[in-house]
């Protein structure tokens, strides 16, 4: 699979964008091909993609196939032997948990008898077993993840689909501050506080930064936090952010994210004010994007 594999297009009907891959055959598969290879080992579209990127990044970081799998064998061996090892220790703390009350509360450390203390040794034992097991994976994760490269840089709007959305006014809906309609300046949540966007970026790519502009009305956006969907399908925080104040903004406001992700939360949290109206106003919202190498 080469860069533009979002752009293949099926076998046999050309000016169609395969959704499946034929292992068997090698051949790009759309929706009405499928069931001339459905007996076949066949792939769709996303996860060829993911696992493109997955072999792309491994191939930047110098090592082959084999000598990674050799690598991630090892961890693997070694976490199994933690396990093992730690296993009849954590049942013993376990059923010594269950079978006691629990510390007291609101006490410093040498306020706690001894058999306190000890369940307090205890709990923070287990969690560093756990933690070091989940750093060793990790790693091999952060090996990958180091050598990816962005390019074809481009900022989207229009393109990007609307998952799910907080209530919007009717008369200012969200697509205008997508770009996909023009009859008014701006859209407009119904309600001045606690609203939410769910979007697809179409491909899985690098988030460089989110750009918002508002206008010169205090129900303007203020405060809102972005969180963006993993490779594995995890929610992480990216962070919180703040519009510029609604009469001194300026006219496209760019806020960092720096997150590999196809699908993007938007909680907008509050307003400026509530003069002019009980709504979040936003003019523009649009992403700068790149592709992954």
């Amino acid at each position: 699979m080469d860069l533009s594999i979002g752009d293949k297009t099926c076998s046999i009907h050309k000016n169609t964008i395969f959704s499946f891959y034929c292992f068997d055959d090698k051949e790009f598969l759309c929706s009405k091909c499928f069931k001339d290879h459905k007996k076949h080992n066949i792939e769709i579209i996303d996860d060829l993609k993911e696992k493109s990127l997955f072999l792309k990044s491994l191939n930047k970081t110098g090592q082959s196939l084999t000598e990674f799998y050799i690598k991630m064998k090892k961890v693997l061996e070694d976490v199994k032997q933690e396990i093992e090892d730690s296993l009849s220790t954590i049942n013993n703390k376990i059923d010594e948990l269950r079978q006691s009350a629990p510390p007291g509360e609101g006490k410093d450390i040498f306020h706690l008898n001894f058999i306190e203390y000890e369940k307090i040794s205890i709990i923070k034992e287990i969690l560093k077993k756990t933690q070091k097991l989940g750093d060793q994976l990790l790693d091999l994760n952060k090996e990958i993840k180091s050598q990816h490269i962005y390019t074809n840089f481009r900022i989207i709007n229009q393109s990007v689909k609307v998952l799910e959305h907080s209530k919007e006014y009717p008369t200012h809906p969200l697509d205008i501050m997508l770009g996909k309609k023009s009859n008014v300046e701006y859209s407009l949540f119904d309600g001045n506080s606690n609203h939410f966007i769910v979007v697809d970026l179409g491909e899985f790519v690098f988030l460089k930064n989110i750009k918002i502009s508002v206008d010169n009305f205090d129900c303007s956006l203020k405060n809102f936090k972005v969180q963006t969907k993993n490779e594995i399908g995890k929610w992480e925080d990216v962070g919180n952010f703040v519009c510029a104040q609604y009469n001194i903004n300026p006219n496209l406001q760019e806020f960092i994210i720096n997150k590999e992700t196809q699908f993007v939360k938007i909680e907008f949290i509050d307003n400026w004010g509530v003069q002019n109206g009980n709504f979040i106003l936003i003019k523009v919202l649009c992403f700068e994007i790149g592709d992954i190498l």
